[in-house]
């Protein structure tokens, strides 16, 4: 399992904070209105979210 970031998709193998945020679960989705994570598919904020 990897972690990204959602800003500049820098990767890593470990849990880390990137551009002043916790990386990501590679594979994870996030809402791009307002920052929610899931690790399964959904809708957030009236909007499919996106898979980072």
């Amino acid at each position: 399992m990897g972690f990204i970031c959602r800003e500049c998709k820098r990767t890593s193998n470990l849990p880390d904070f990137c551009h002043g945020q916790a990386m990501l679960i590679q594979g994870s989705y996030v809402c791009d209105n307002c920052g929610h994570v899931s690790t399964i598919p959904g809708s957030c904020c009236g909007q499919e979210m996106s898979r980072v």
